[in-house]
């Protein structure tokens, strides 16, 4: 769907896929970040938020959604991998539009689903 996809990080979880994606739209509704589209049975969520993913020193890299994709580890725990989608033309961050800390996100987001 995307061509390209960034891995940001993996969290494993110690509940199935089903537990985990509730967990998962819960903490996303809790941070009040924006879901765009989510697939219970693909174990997939699409999120929007703006954030800075890569930051060179003349040139940096914006990110507009976040992917996040359920797998099952064993049946009984899941691994969450989140995935940036880098917006090769975005130069910066417009007037009223809100910079997500990436980093903090993800770490809040995996407190919220363990």
């Amino acid at each position: 769907m995307y061509a390209l996809k960034e891995l940001v990080r993996t969290i494993a979880c110690p509940t199935d896929p089903d537990t985990t994606f509730t967990k998962l739209r819960s903490g996303l509704r809790k941070l009040e970040v924006e879901v765009e589209y989510e697939n219970r049975g693909a174990g997939k969520v699409v999120a929007r938020c703006i954030s800075l993913f890569l930051n060179f020193v003349l040139w940096r890299c914006y990110s507009d959604k976040l992917i996040f994709e359920l797998k099952s580890a064993d049946g009984v725990r899941t691994n969450v991998n989140v995935y940036a989608i880098p917006n090769l033309i975005r130069i910066k961050v417009g007037e009223g539009e809100k910079l997500t800390d990436l980093d903090d996100l993800v770490a809040r987001l995996e407190g919220e689903i363990r």
